[in-house]
């Protein structure tokens, strides 16, 4: 099973760029680098392209 987090958001935005921000920091962490099938990254766009990136995930959990 394959797993995306992602941190939607606009960092340029100030309270709007938490998601990014959250990912930025989960990509970093010591325990999460070791976990298998789990894809983190802070992204910046949404529909189609948002649908594109989740292409090949089984589940996904968003924080934006």
């Amino acid at each position: 099973m394959r797993l995306a987090i992602l941190g939607l958001g606009n960092p340029i935005l100030g309270d709007d760029g938490i998601g990014p921000r959250v990912a930025q920091e989960l990509e970093h962490h010591p325990v999460i680098q070791n976990l298998p099938n789990l894809d983190i990254a802070p992204f910046y766009r949404g529909g189609l392209s948002l649908m594109e990136r989740l292409i090949g995930s089984d589940q996904a959990f968003h924080q934006g």
